[in-house]
């Protein structure tokens, strides 16, 4: 994990698509796919736009 995705995984609890699909080395699709799947837990934020996964289940995943 690089310095500067390091340092956003310890100031934030809840995740955009694209940090996300950065901070586990793979592409927004998948990330999306994951989200399907019920691995990864989201939180919708606002009226459009508004998906944001939560750390801790991409600490899960990580583990």
């Amino acid at each position: 994990m690089a310095a500067a995705t390091r340092e956003l995984w310890d100031k934030k609890s809840l995740f955009r698509i694209d940090e996300v699909a950065e901070i586990l080395g793979v592409s927004r699709r998948t990330v999306y796919r994951l989200i399907e799947a019920g691995v990864l837990d989201v939180v919708r934020v606002g009226l459009k736009r508004g998906l944001r996964v939560k750390a801790s289940s991409i600490r899960e995943l990580c583990a």
